[in-house]
């Protein structure tokens, strides 16, 4: 699995929104991809909604120095390239009409493996003032068990410096995790500072994300409510 974290703006709609792009398998011709980001405001006029795209590759260029992959979705397709060592991800967006942006991502994981099995989860997060109805993206690359990866992205409305629509990325280790006879799952990770517990029940398609600082702090919107959002909506690999 990789896991892509980057910026994306697209005329009015997209202003500088974090965008988070999962390969579950790799860059074989018809492995599944996901994108997610938020719309500054979408066409109906709403603000800050949540956009899941899912799909195929449909178009693999191998050569010595990079991959060049197309994955179209719905509505939009992406095309680009994946330098040689897979750190970055240089793209271009279009739509029906021809209009087009650039997007440029960074590896933020890549555990190795190439079979499809990543679980994503998608809702929205609030942390006081820093955070305000942002995007989360919460990435299980593989198993619910002890010292296995989480990635959690989202972006900060303002950090603690005072910056707008900087890209928060955690890269975690789950820990105390816990099934229960009902095959409810709990677990744990942290980033050095907040530390975020979730729920999974066994059937649901949900999770449940609490996040609380180091005195314990939680914020009045908690618990976050997530979705499962990955490649297992859009069919099995052919």
């Amino acid at each position: 699995m990789y896991l892509y974290v980057g910026k994306l703006s697209w005329f009015e709609y997209a202003d500088n929104e974090c965008i988070t792009i999962v390969f579950p398998a790799g860059f074989a011709l018809k492995d599944p991809v996901c994108a997610y980001w938020q719309w500054t405001v979408d066409g109906s006029g709403v603000q800050k909604s949540n956009t899941m795209q899912r799909g195929f590759i449909t178009s693999v260029t191998n050569t010595t120095n990079e991959y060049r992959v197309r994955f179209p979705f719905d509505y939009y397709a992406f095309e680009g390239t994946v330098s040689a060592d897979f750190s970055s991800l240089s793209l271009e967006m279009t739509d029906p009409a021809g209009e087009k942006c650039s997007v440029n991502l960074s590896l933020k994981h890549d555990d190795g493996v190439r079979v499809p099995c990543a679980s994503v989860f998608t809702g929205k997060l609030n942390w006081f003032e820093y955070c305000e109805n942002e995007m989360a993206t919460l990435t299980i690359p593989g198993d619910l068990a002890n010292d296995a990866p989480v990635i959690l992205t989202h972006q900060w409305t303002v950090d603690g410096a005072g910056e707008v629509k900087t890209n928060n990325v955690v890269n975690g280790t789950l820990k105390s995790v816990k099934t229960s006879s009902d095959g409810t799952t709990t677990a744990e990770f942290g980033n050095g500072y907040y530390t975020y517990n979730f729920t999974v029940p066994k059937y649901s398609g949900n999770l449940v994300l609490h996040m609380a600082d180091p005195s314990g702090g939680v914020d009045s919107s908690a618990p976050y409510h997530l979705e499962q959002t990955d490649f297992r909506n859009t069919g099995k690999k052919k």
